[in-house]
């Protein structure tokens, strides 16, 4: 089994993966507020003039991207607030190795939470807004692999685990390619 992480690593690690999300929300505000405006740009252009649309799809663009950044910054911070004393919760009886967002698939039912990896196991914690509330804990010892797979079918940041009895779990998460790494590491039965 490959060495753990110590807290001073892992803190390393989440600081890396917050400045790729802080970069990937900049990114997608961008994108969302620019798209989202170029609609109107292409529906009045027009009528009062394409120059006149250009200068008002920037200006409106730029508005909605930065709406969309504070937004989802605003979520990202209480998210992360709510997550820090949980994981001060299970820190107190074992470390966390790794620890993000993340959606837990029960079927066709897509629950948003928090998902950590402990030597022990692994630990979704579903927030309030969710069909489930139910906590789902994956002990070390039933985990026969980690992989990662495409969520429905062409977004390649799902992670699968693969149990001991046969069944599968699966997971959507920021930078799937670590905690397969991380999983595959704690796991005693490693693939």
């Amino acid at each position: 089994m490959a060495e753990l992480h110590s807290n001073n690593d892992s803190r390393k690690r989440r600081n890396a993966m917050m400045r790729r999300l802080v970069i990937n929300t900049v990114l997608s505000g961008l994108l969302f507020g620019y798209l989202v405006t170029l609609f109107f740009f292409l529906l009045i252009g027009w009528a009062i003039g394409w120059s006149e649309a250009l200068r008002f799809w920037l200006q409106f663009g730029s508005l909605a991207a930065l709406f969309w950044i504070v937004c989802v910054g605003l979520l990202m911070i209480s998210q992360k607030r709510k997550a820090r004393k949980m994981c001060l919760s299970i820190e107190s009886r074992t470390p966390v190795l790794l620890d993000g967002g993340a959606s837990h698939w029960r079927g066709k039912i897509n629950d948003g939470g928090w998902l950590f990896l402990t030597k022990e196991g692994l630990l979704f914690k579903p927030h309030a807004v969710n069909l489930s509330w139910q906590d789902v804990w994956i002990p070390s010892e039933m985990i026969v692999g980690a992989h990662r797979y495409n969520n429905l079918g062409i977004m390649p940041n799902g992670l699968l685990l693969e149990l001991k009895n046969g069944a599968q779990e699966k997971f959507v998460v920021n930078w799937p390619s670590e905690w397969v790494r991380m999983i595959n590491n704690t796991s005693p039965y490693q693939v």
